[in-house]
């Protein structure tokens, strides 16, 4: 990718602790997808890893500085739009959360992380798909990566939100409608949020150096990868759904059809872009 400079032949530890966390990742998740009675506690562990991940892997791209950066861009970004969601309907539309932890203005601190873990893996993919050179990026790339980046956050949401409000009633909306009770304007929320997020963060990008660690295969492959896997843990509820139903208002639906239809998302979206990420690192690399 762009002009290869000489590499030292070790990676550098933060991308060593990235990986050791990103395997220990999929060790979980594989562990939660075949043992449901420690799928919760697995679940936990897995957020852990991937908070760990990111900052790693953002560390080795930006410094601690760049990350710091990025995480309190995303985190206040997400925040307010939360915040003014349960309070006012906009941007996601009126919900609550359920999630337990501590809250600010009815926010649980728990999805802010998840705000920034998922902005980076969508940050980081959008780098990666759309730029000619992710190491030296144009004035076009200052926009053009966060668009692609939306869209990179929202797939990921049109497959985990149904999953998450409706079967896993991690939060639910006053007026559910739509998918399997998640509504239109949830999905363009995280749009609007996405974009915003990830349009901030363009801007002051170019006043970061990038490290030449993004010259290294392994530096984009643990994103891509785990990107891919993320759908693991719908299929294996899907193999074990069963004929149970969930309902929400006055519907009610079998949980198998909503993770089916989650893991039909998947395809089109996360693993879609995964594999558009893939045929980008290697082909770049052989040129």
């Amino acid at each position: 990718m762009g002009s290869q400079p000489t590499l030292p032949d070790r990676p550098p530890l933060t991308l060593t602790l990235g990986w050791l966390c990103a395997t220990t990742w999929l060790v979980a998740l594989i562990v939660g997808a075949v043992a449901p009675r420690i799928s919760a506690a697995a679940q936990e562990i897995q957020a852990l890893l991937l908070l760990l991940f990111m900052l790693f892997h953002a560390s080795a791209t930006y410094g601690v500085w760049g990350l710091g950066l990025f995480a309190l861009i995303v985190g206040l970004v997400s925040f307010a739009m939360e915040a003014s969601s349960i309070a006012a309907g906009f941007p996601f539309g009126y919900y609550v959360h359920h999630l337990p932890g501590p809250r600010v203005l009815s926010v649980p601190l728990g999805v802010v992380i998840g705000w920034i873990v998922l902005g980076w893996f969508g940050w980081t993919l959008a780098r990666l798909i759309a730029r000619r050179d992710p190491a030296a990026p144009t004035r076009t790339d200052r926009f053009l990566t966060p668009l692609i980046g939306t869209f990179l956050l929202g797939g990921y949401d049109l497959v985990a939100d149904p999953v998450d409000a409706t079967v896993h009633a991690l939060y639910s909306y006053h007026f559910p409608s739509g998918l399997f009770g998640v509504p239109l304007v949830n999905f363009l929320g995280w749009l609007l949020t996405g974009w915003l997020l990830m349009q901030l963060f363009a801007l002051v990008e170019p006043r970061l150096p990038v490290r030449p660690v993004v010259e290294r295969k392994g530096y984009w492959l643990g994103p891509v990868l785990i990107w891919l896997v993320m759908p693991v843990t719908d299929i294996a509820e899907f193999l074990r759904a069963g004929t149970a139903t969930v309902a929400v208002g006055e519907r009610s639906f079998l949980v198998s059809d909503v993770l089916e239809s989650a893991i039909s998302c998947a395809l089109f979206t996360t693993v879609t872009t995964s594999a558009l990420g893939l045929v980008r690192l290697f082909s770049a690399s052989e040129r």
